[in-house]
């Protein structure tokens, strides 16, 4: 079994692209969240001040109801908001990990292909997606692959000769 040393991290930045944009949607979905919390408060608010000025009509005109309508539609606007707000942050949540999890399938499913002998599978990220470094990597690699192979089965001289020397190198 092959040990490895845990190295420490000295840097904060191991990918500054990526790890730029992962960070702004964090930022611009935490803002979203903030922004939805204070429209929410403010809107709580002016519904409690127009049944503070309702229970005043009220008691002017010798009224009671009006406790009880507020009760009844504060109730109603905060399951409403509610569910609006977690469907919000539900799609906005799933939306960014897509962002993430999207590429590392797709890149994992074409390693898979590779590992197979499938030399013509090619790692295809939309513009924008998470890992497009990784992308160009692993479709040159496997360009090499596929040459290299090419290579061999075309000249297997020049393999056997090129083994030969790598197995005198030793």
């Amino acid at each position: 079994m092959l040990m490895t040393k845990k190295v420490a991290r000295k840097k904060i930045w191991i990918n500054k692209r990526l790890q730029s944009q992962i960070a702004l949607h964090l930022a611009v979905f935490f803002a979203l969240c903030c922004l939805v919390v204070f429209i929410d408060y403010t809107i709580f608010e002016e519904l409690l001040r127009a049944q503070q000025i309702s229970n005043e009509i009220g008691k002017f005109n010798g009224q009671t109801s009006a406790h009880s309508d507020f009760i009844i539609l504060a109730t109603t606007y905060g399951v409403a908001l509610l569910v609006l707000n977690l469907s919000f942050f539900y799609g906005l949540s799933l939306y960014i990990s897509h962002r993430i999890a999207g590429p590392i399938v797709n890149i994992t499913q074409r390693i898979q292909d590779l590992q197979e002998g499938k030399l013509t599978a090619r790692v295809h990220l939309r513009k924008g997606d998470y890992l497009i470094d990784i992308e160009t990597s692993i479709n040159e690699l496997a360009e090499t692959l596929q040459h290299d192979i090419r290579e061999i089965k075309q000249h297997p001289e020049h393999a056997q000769a090129q083994l030969d020397q790598y197995k005198t190198a030793e």
